[in-house]
């Protein structure tokens, strides 16, 4: 009995040595220092190529005479020489829609007018305002804005593309007045240049009018100071929503067409057709 409970104490402590020797914290010196090193292929050696016959890769770096594969990597874009297909197609740039217009506060159109560069008894046009250097140069238009129009000292007569709402409101405080004029890219080189333009043309081209729909409710507002809104235009169509239109003609037929539109002896009819008949 004794020496039973004794082989059991005796494996119960066996078992618990090897336990605690698997936790058995690490001793750690100054001699270690000299043994440290990174995890198992932590780090990836670059391959040196060239240095060398003993080295197995001098002279032609492993890649054999000449050929293809003895040239370097073409580049991602490489289509094996024939014309790559940034070459085959045109260029397409990105337009927007907004015109590209010239911004001009009225305090500095006033300043100019302090200096003596404008007269303020003129129209003030875009052309006046190009060559008085105010605007040094115009692509689509000028724009009026109204920033510090408070020091605007007397009335102003302005033709621009168009103006800010503020600006409209200070001009005609001061008793001037705004008008809102459209220049497509010929009239405005027209008005800008009237002397090349004779000299190329031979004329002043006939100004053109706004075609289309959001020039022409835009220079038909009255609240834009536009220059059509006295004039007499044309109205414009109102503005349809997209629907299949055919399809609804062909509804519409259906449903008065009756018992005289129906399938031929010995035919079944359409399911489709049934479906628009009811």
């Amino acid at each position: 009995m004794s020496s039973t409970i004794l082989s059991v104490k005796s494996l119960f402590t066996s078992r618990v040595i090897a336990v605690g020797s698997a936790f058995k914290q690490q001793v750690r010196s100054v001699s270690m220092l000299g043994k440290l090193s990174d995890n198992h292929n932590a780090q990836t050696n670059p391959k040196r190529v060239g240095r060398g016959a003993s080295s197995g890769y001098g002279k032609t770096s492993g890649k054999g005479q000449k050929g293809q594969k003895a040239r370097g990597k073409s580049k991602s874009w490489f289509e094996g020489g024939q014309t790559p297909i940034y070459k085959l197609f045109p260029k397409r740039g990105f337009k927007h829609d907004f015109d590209d217009l010239e911004s001009l506060n009225l305090s500095k159109l006033q300043h100019w007018i302090d200096m003596g560069r404008i007269n303020p008894a003129e129209e003030i046009t875009m052309k006046v305002m190009r060559d008085s250097g105010v605007i040094t140069s115009i692509k689509n238009g000028v724009k009026i804005l109204g920033g510090s129009a408070d020091k605007l000292k007397q009335p102003l007569t302005i033709i621009s593309t168009s103006a800010s709402a503020s600006a409209i409101q200070n001009i005609e405080t001061m008793g001037g007045q705004f008008t809102a004029k459209y220049y497509n890219k010929l009239s405005l080189f027209a008005h800008l240049n009237p002397q090349r333009t004779i000299e190329r043309f031979g004329r002043i081209p006939i100004e053109a009018a706004p075609i289309r729909r959001k020039y022409i409710e835009f220079y038909q507002n009255e609240a834009k100071r536009g220059y059509l809104t006295n004039q007499p235009t044309f109205a414009l169509p109102p503005k349809v929503k997209e629907q299949d239109k055919e399809s609804d003609q062909l509804h519409d037929m259906l449903k008065t067409a009756g018992s005289d539109f129906k399938a031929a002896d010995g035919w079944l009819e359409s399911t489709i057709v049934r479906q628009l008949k009811a």
